[in-house]
C-alpha cells in the first residue's frame, strides 16, 4: 500500500532523473500543491502535480469511494492550477496515483479530457517506479 507520501516522494524521484529541481514538496499534513518543479530550458517549464496515496491518515486502506473523492478532489485542484495559469503558457499540471485497480478505473473514464485539458498522469507502483501518461513533453 502506498501512502500519499510514498507517491509524493517517487515522484520527485523521477522527476530530479528527468532534469527537474523541485521546489516545493508538501507533507501530508500541509495543504496545497504537493509538488512544484522547474525545469530550464530555452521555454523553462513549471510543473505543479497533486499526488493521493491509498491510505488514510490513519494507515488504513482507502475504502473505493474514498478514491473517487481523492481523483476528484486532484482533478480541481489541477484545473484550479490552469485557470491560474493565463498567458504562461509553460505551466503544466499533473495528478498522481498509486498504480491499482481502483484509481485506474476512475482515472480511465476522464483520461480522454485530461489529455484535452493538458493534464498528465503520474502512476507510482508499488516499488517506487512511476509511469507517466501525458499528453505534451516532459
Amino acid at each position: 500500500m502506498l501512502s500519499e507520501t510514498d507517491v509524493i516522494s517517487a515522484v520527485n524521484k523521477k522527476l530530479e532523473s528527468m532534469g527537474y529541481e523541485i521546489r516545493q514538496r508538501l507533507k501530508i499534513t500541509q495543504s496545497s500543491i504537493d509538488v512544484v518543479a522547474m525545469k530550464a530550458g530555452s521555454l523553462p517549464i513549471e510543473l505543479y502535480i497533486e499526488a493521493k496515496g491509498e491510505l488514510g491518515r490513519t494507515g488504513k486502506k482507502l475504502e473505493s469511494a474514498d478514491m473517487l473523492s481523492n481523483v476528484a478532489e486532484a482533478l480541481y485542484k489541477a484545473v484550479a492550477v490552469l485557470s491560474l495559469r493565463g498567458e504562461r503558457d509553460q505551466v503544466m499540471v499533473g495528478i498522481a496515483f498509486p498504480d491499482n485497480k481502483e484509481y485506474q478505473k476512475y482515472v480511465h473514464g476522464i483520461e480522454p479530457i485530461l489529455d484535452q485539458l493538458g493534464i498528465a498522469i503520474f502512476w507510482v507502483k508499488p516499488k517506487g517506479m512511476v509511469e507517466i501518461a501525458s499528453p505534451w513533453g516532459l
